[in-house]
């Protein structure tokens, strides 16, 4: 099950906030890891929410 937001326009894929049936994780963080090693000043500009979400959940696990 997928919900409609704005990953994609912000520089995400759209199954990254993908709930999984009886389980409590998402796709948000590890994907978060990718964008920033992919391309850390793009990921900063396109979603600076995110990208300080990443850094500071990397910075404080």
């Amino acid at each position: 099950m997928t919900c409609k937001d704005r990953f994609e326009e912000l520089g995400g894929k759209h199954y990254m906030g993908r709930f999984y049936p009886g389980a409590d994780g998402t796709e948000i963080l590890t994907m978060g890891i990718e964008r920033l090693h992919r391309g850390p000043v793009d990921f900063y500009v396109n979603d600076p929410e995110y990208f300080e979400f990443v850094i500071k959940t990397l910075q404080h696990p």
